[in-house]
């Protein structure tokens, strides 16, 4: 998906939907001088999600330019995947990142080396039947975490079936009421719980502070929506 480098000086970051097939390529991290290295590989990130296509062309100016596939104007590719879906909105991919870029220019600038992350879980890995190994809501394990995979509200696919790009593409499956509530029990639970990953996270230099206060406010918009 993205590398983020200077000479010798390297955050390569692996979405979900990638790390079966670029398995043969994993290798350890380093912090030797010239080969400083990091590999993160996304829990729940998709090769491709919603916030990459509102920066595609429109429909309307494919077609001025005579573009033999214009995307659909619902959809930003010419074919349709299986479930029709929107494209996954979560956050996961750009938390990842801004977090990346933010450990890696310290790493430049001042030498403090980014945390190292566990990789995502793969069973059979390098063989045809390789796959990834998920919890009991479907969710991958290891990998780097955001608390939207570590206190779910939903199960992130992170590949699709059809056509051309449909395989690249992820979609998030919500949970229904009763399994919400088998998790947390109530809003106001699920608002702590992802505090707590939050504040961990951040100290743990998963996320920025910034991304940090939103996903904490999402979760504390839920809760206070429940009591209205």
């Amino acid at each position: 998906m993205t590398a983020t480098f200077s000479i010798g000086t390297l955050i390569r970051i692996v979405p979900e939907t990638d790390v079966v097939t670029l398995y043969r390529f994993r290798r350890d991290d380093s912090d030797a001088p010239g080969d400083r290295y990091r590999l993160y590989e996304v829990a729940g990130g998709s090769h491709a999600d919603g916030w990459f296509y509102p920066f595609q062309p429109s429909v309307a100016d494919l077609k001025k330019i005579g573009s033999a596939y214009p995307y659909l104007a619902s959809w930003p590719f010419h074919n349709q995947c299986e479930p029709e879906m929107l494209l996954m909105k979560t956050p996961i991919n750009t938390s990842v990142l801004d977090a990346a870029y933010a450990n890696l220019t310290r790493w430049i600038r001042d030498g403090v080396a980014p945390p190292r992350a566990e990789r995502i879980r793969v069973e059979n890995g390098g063989t045809p039947q390789a796959r990834v190994v998920r919890d009991q809501v479907g969710n991958a394990l290891g990998g780097v975490r955001t608390p939207y995979v570590d206190v779910p509200i939903a199960t992130y696919h992170t590949t699709s079936k059809g056509e051309t790009f449909c395989p690249e593409l992820g979609r998030a499956e919500p949970f229904n009421w009763m399994r919400l509530n088998a998790l947390y029990g109530t809003p106001q639970k699920y608002a702590a719980r992802v505090a707590e990953s939050v504040d961990r996270l951040v100290r743990e230099r998963w996320l920025t502070e910034s991304d940090g206060r939103k996903i904490k406010a999402e979760a504390a918009a839920v809760a206070l929506s429940s009591t209205n």
